[in-house]
C-alpha cells in the first residue's frame, strides 16, 4: 500500500508540476507577445509621427507659397503636399488597422490628414482665379492648416500616452500651440497684405 500511496503521490507532484509549468510558460509568451506588440506599434508611431512632422513643414511652405503667389504658386509645392497626403493615407490605413478607427490617435492622425486634403482642394479653383477665389481659397487654407496643426499636436500627445513614453517639457501641447500661433500670424499677414483689406 506504501508504495501505491507513494506512487500516486509522484504522479500528482508530476502532474502539478506540469501543470504550473504550462501556465508560467502560456504567461510568458503572452508578455513576449505583448512587448513584440507595443514594440511594433511604437516602430508604427514613429513613423507616423515623423509623418505628420514632414507634412507640416511642407504645409507650411504650402500656406507661404500661396500667400505670396494665389494659384500661381509653384507646382512643386502642390505636388510635395500632394505626396505627403498619400503618405500619410497610407499609415492611417495601418494605424486603423492596429488600433480601431475610434482610438484617439488613429482619429487624430486622419483628422490632420483629412485637413490637408481640404487644403489640396483649395489650391485648385474651381471658377476661375478671381481675387475673390483666391482670398477664400487662402481662408481655406489657412483653417485647414491650423487644423491639421491642432491635430497633429492632439496625436502626438495621444501617441504619447499611448505608447507609455514620458512626455518631456516643451512637448507636444507647446508644439500645437506654437503651429496655431503661427497659423495666426499668418492669417494677419495675410489679411495686412490684401488688396481688398
Amino acid at each position: 500500500m506504501g508504495i501505491v500511496v507513494g506512487g500516486l503521490a509522484t504522479v500528482g507532484v508530476a502532474v502539478i508540476t506540469a501543470v504550473t509549468t504550462n501556465r508560467r510558460q502560456r504567461e510568458s509568451l503572452r508578455h513576449d507577445r505583448e512587448l513584440v506588440d507595443l514594440a511594433d506599434l511604437r516602430t508604427l508611431l514613429d513613423e507616423a509621427a515623423i509623418a505628420l512632422d514632414t507634412a507640416g513643414s511642407v504645409r507650411e511652405d504650402v500656406e507661404a507659397a500661396f500667400a505670396l503667389s494665389g494659384f500661381a504658386m509653384p507646382d512643386a509645392k502642390k505636388q510635395a503636399l500632394r505626396e505627403q497626403f498619400s503618405k500619410l493615407a497610407e499609415l492611417n490605413a495601418r494605424l486603423n488597422l492596429r488600433l480601431g478607427v475610434e482610438d484617439l490617435v488613429a482619429v487624430h492622425f486622419e483628422e490632420a490628414n483629412d485637413a490637408l486634403y481640404f487644403i489640396l482642394e483649395a489650391l485648385y479653383p474651381k471658377e476661375g482665379a478671381s481675387q475673390q477665389a483666391v482670398e477664400q481659397s487662402r481662408e481655406k487654407i489657412l483653417h485647414y492648416g491650423a487644423k491639421s496643426a491642432g491635430h497633429a499636436g492632439a496625436f502626438f500627445t495621444a501617441a504619447v500616452k499611448l505608447a507609455g513614453t514620458v512626455q518631456r517639457e516643451g512637448g507636444s501641447a507647446e508644439v500645437a500651440a506654437e503651429a496655431e500661433r503661427r497659423a495666426a500670424l499668418l492669417v494677419e499677414v495675410t489679411r495686412l497684405a490684401s488688396p481688398l483689406r
